[in-house]
């Protein structure tokens, strides 16, 4: 265990007792007897749990948890009470106290109530890192995202600022020359002066490792070394290449970051880093579907795609000018209904669905007959061939045909000319 615990009563018997029993189950624990001096340490440190009597001279218990919910949300609290009302309970639970104890009370119910505390405190970083994380979970609606990654980032740098507590997040890049760092999405407010320096921004693109700034100034490579943490770079990876750096810091008037507010950051980092590679490599694909489609609808041969069912998923402007059909009238249905005049072509796309693993020899290139939509003969050269995933397994069949009418036209002339130029011998 290394959860750091601070111990707020005005007796200073039972803040020993309390400091001893949570030291010898493991906690880092601190006690204090006065409220306001608790306050000075919440604001300069980081705690995750906070343990004060109810009833204390000066500033109460209550007092202190609101105070102490506002420097940290994230906050777990425990209240101790020897003669409390049940207003006073009412009003600590809506203040958001996770736990009470009865005083006088034994160190086992100490220890089961700092236990659970902070267990509830867990499952608040776990729902918490949904939350963030949520525009990455959802991915394959971020994906249809018009202005690709960096409208994505600009999504999860809202809700990680929202529940972070940071004053300002944003994420560097590599501008057009590679000496340049730029901003490349940003939310929250500017302050005077970034915490940051940039040697440390520098720093992180060059070594591909984070840093965090402490309230002090003083910056750390190693998170251990790292309590109060009020400024952070983390480098964000592609395939071995930091792609930019995710960076976040706190106000002057703010306290550090919390545990769980440094570990959202963390993983934020490395997912955001998976999500915007995601995107990129969406958007080429996309580039290259489109490439492909418009090849495909300039081809001058027809070309048809059956899936593996045998129904058309590809029809190109070439081969419903060559049928007489639209696109529309045949996709999602089997070749061979939506176009009755086509058998003879549905028979060759059919039979190398069924046959794909005979020799290619077994499938050399047909010349059938169709029929157009006017019902006018219509003789094609069809060459076919399987279509298959990464597992080698058959999705569909490709289907290319060319029209001969011209060169059967052409060849029919040609034997005309030789008849007649025997008869002229």
């Amino acid at each position: 265990m290394d959860e750091r615990i601070l111990v707020v009563d005005d007796e200073p018997s039972v803040v020993a007792t309390c400091v001893r029993t949570l030291t010898r189950a493991g906690y880092v624990a601190e006690g204090v007897g006065d409220s306001d001096i608790a306050l000075e340490q919440l604001a300069q440190e980081v705690f995750d749990l906070l343990l004060t009597d109810i009833r204390m001279p000066g500033r109460d218990g209550l007092e202190l948890l609101a105070m102490a919910k506002e420097l940290d949300p994230h906050l777990s609290v425990v209240m101790i009470t020897g003669y409390g009302t049940m207003d006073d309970a009412l009003q600590a639970i809506r203040l958001g106290a996770q736990g009470f104890l009865l005083k006088p009370f034994e160190p086992g119910e100490l220890v089961d109530a700092v236990e659970d505390s902070l267990r509830r405190r867990a499952l608040l970083r776990d729902s918490l890192r949904l939350q963030t994380l949520l525009p990455l979970l959802e991915i394959n609606e971020s994906l249809r995202v018009t202005d690709g990654a960096l409208s994505l980032t600009q999504r999860v740098l809202e809700v990680a600022l929202r529940e972070t507590g940071a004053s300002r997040l944003w994420l560097t890049m590599r501008g057009h020359s590679s000496h340049e760092l730029v901003t490349a999405a940003s939310v929250g407010s500017l302050t005077d002066r970034s915490l940051l320096p940039e040697t440390m921004l520098e720093q992180a693109f060059e070594t591909g490792e984070p840093m965090w700034v402490e309230a002090d100034g003083r910056l750390h490579s190693d998170p251990a070394e790292a309590r109060r943490v009020v400024a952070l770079s983390r480098p964000l990876s592609m395939k071995g290449q930091v792609i930019g750096v995710l960076n976040a810091e706190k106000g002057p008037d703010l306290p550090p970051f919390s545990q769980i507010s440094l570990e959202l950051l963390s993983l934020l980092s490395g997912q955001l880093a998976i999500a915007i590679e995601n995107v990129e490599l969406h958007q080429r694909q996309q580039a290259l579907r489109a490439f492909n489609e418009d090849i495909i609808q300039t081809m001058t041969n027809g070309l048809v795609v059956v899936d593996d069912t045998a129904q058309v998923t590809v029809l190109n402007k070439a081969a419903a000018i060559l049928l007489g059909y639209d696109s529309t009238e045949v996709l999602g249905q089997p070749l061979r209904d939506a176009i009755p005049g086509a058998s003879a072509l549905a028979d060759v796309i059919e039979a190398t669905l069924h046959h794909p693993d005979e020799p290619p020899l077994q499938h050399p290139q047909n010349e059938v007959n169709v029929l157009h939509r006017d019902s006018n003969p219509l003789p094609l050269a069809v060459s076919a061939s399987t279509l298959r995933d990464g597992d080698g397994t058959v999705t569909g069949v490709v289907c290319l045909f060319e029209d001969l009418s011209e060169a059967k036209a052409l060849e029919v002339e040609r034997r005309r000319l030789d008849r007649l130029a025997a008869l002229g011998e």
